[in-house]
């Protein structure tokens, strides 16, 4: 799948990313984001007649994880294991604005809460030793 990520201006703008099986093409993306259906739509209100605007339409590629976060994902797998491998790495890989969006919460299912409990406390443990380490 390619994740592909644009704005879309209507009233307001704001970041949408939509993702995409491998045969689509750029210029199927293009008139994807720029149908009714796009997400910046899907609100409590129906658009108005006036026309909207999709631009930075670029695909995403997902970033690698550093040390730290491999390290956690390994922790997390041997002493919580709640959730699959794939769930934590994409918990990680979400900046706080995607993780905070209800559409993500609702994608992880039972698994979001335990990976943010466990993130939390690795969190503190990493700045506790941290502090402590002279």
């Amino acid at each position: 799948m390619k994740t592909y990520t644009a704005t879309v201006i209507l009233t307001a703008s704001r970041r949408v990313t939509m993702t995409f099986p491998e045969d689509k093409s750029f210029q199927d993306v293009r008139e994807a984001f720029s149908q009714e259906g796009c997400p910046i739509l899907w609100g409590d209100k129906e658009p108005d007649e006036h026309d909207y605007l999709v631009s930075n339409l670029k695909e995403e590629v997902p970033r690698s994880l550093t040390p730290e976060e491999l390290a956690f994902v390994e922790a997390y797998l041997n002493g919580v294991a709640v959730a699959p491998r794939e769930d934590v790495i994409r918990f990680l890989r979400a900046d706080s604005e995607e993780r905070s969006s209800r559409e993500f919460y609702d994608s992880m299912s039972d698994s979001y809460t335990s990976i943010c409990d466990a993130k939390e406390v690795w969190y503190a443990a990493m700045q506790f030793a941290k502090e402590n380490t002279k």
